[in-house]
């Protein structure tokens, strides 16, 4: 799993806005409890990772809760390099989108794929090796 870190995002009256807040790329995990938090963080835009056969178990009140936020679902059926390709065209074609610095997986069982689309959109991620111990 990976980190998230977020410059502060203060801005005191008449004070120049703090820093732009980060993007990150969040694999969905509707049951992860830091999913949740990484939802309700300030100074944090989010854009969830969904996979597609994972869109059929999401509950009414988690689609409620996410309505708002920027979803790119990944086409499991389709090649990991052509979906990383798409997903790297809908950023830079959808205006206001921030491009994500981070990726943040709270599921140990997509460990490997996140981890390969990661690294192909040039997201930090972990190591092969250590997606194989998360899973494990």
């Amino acid at each position: 799993m990976t980190t998230l870190t977020a410059p502060a995002t203060l801005t005191a009256p008449g004070q120049a806005p703090g820093p732009a807040p980060s993007a990150v790329l969040l694999v969905e995990s509707p049951l992860s409890p830091s999913a949740g938090l990484a939802l309700r963080r300030d100074g944090v835009e989010v854009i969830l990772l969904r996979f597609d056969h994972d869109a059929v178990h999401l509950s009414p009140e988690y689609v409620a809760r996410t309505a708002g936020l920027p979803v790119f679902t990944l086409d499991t059926s389709a090649p990991l390099m052509d979906e990383a390709a798409r997903y790297l065209r809908w950023v830079k074609g959808t205006k206001g989108l921030p491009r994500p610095r981070f990726l943040h997986n709270p599921d140990g069982e997509l460990q490997q794929t996140a981890g390969a689309f990661a690294s192909l959109v040039d997201l930090p991620q972990l190591s092969p090796a250590a997606r194989e111990l998360v899973e494990a």
